[in-house]
C-alpha cells in the first residue's frame, strides 16, 4: 500500500543545508511545533554541556543553521580568536627544500566561534635553525 505522508525537513534559509543528526541523518518533522520542540531541547542540552545543534528558529519560520548564526554573531560582534599556532613544516618538513631549509614563520589561529581563520607571516623571512619561537 502507498500512503501519502507529509512532513516538514528544516533548511538553513542563509546556506541552504539541512537539520540533521550528528551521523547526518535529516530530521523529518510532523509540524512546525515539533520542531520548536527539538530546538528548544537542543538548546538545553547544549547548555547542559552536552553536544547539540543550535539553530535560529523565529516566529515568522525563518530558520539559521549554527555555523550561519556563529558567522553572523561574529560579523556583528567581532571574532573570538584562540591562540597562534605555528605551521607543521616544523615537523613535517612540508615546503622545505634546499633553498628553504629552516621552517617558515607562518602562524594560524580560528575563531573559537566561526571557526574562520586567521594567518600572519613574520616579515623577517623563513625562521633560522635553531631560533626559538
Amino acid at each position: 500500500m502507498l500512503v501519502e505522508h507529509h512532513c516538514l525537513v528544516v533548511a538553513c534559509d542563509v546556506c541552504g543545508d539541512r537539520y540533521e543528526s550528528t551521523e547526518g541523518v535529516v530530521w523529518h518533522f510532523a509540524s512546525v511545533d515539533e520542531v520548536r520542540r527539538k530546538f528548544d531541547a537542543d538548546v538545553r542540552d547544549t547548555l547542559a554541556g552536552e553536544i547539540g545543534l543550535v539553530w535560529d528558529l523565529w516566529s515568522d519560520g525563518h530558520v539559521r543553521c549554527d555555523q550561519c548564526r556563529a558567522r553572523a554573531r561574529c560579523s556583528e560582534q567581532g571574532h573570538v580568536w584562540g591562540e597562534w599556532s605555528r605551521c607543521l613544516c616544523h615537523i613535517t618538513g612540508a615546503h622545505r627544500d634546499e633553498e628553504r631549509p629552516a621552517p617558515c614563520r607562518e602562524r594560524t589561529r580560528y575563531c573559537r566561534r566561526c571557526c574562520d581563520r586567521d594567518t600572519t607571516h613574520d616579515d623577517k623571512g623563513p625562521r633560522e635553525a635553531g631560533e626559538g619561537w
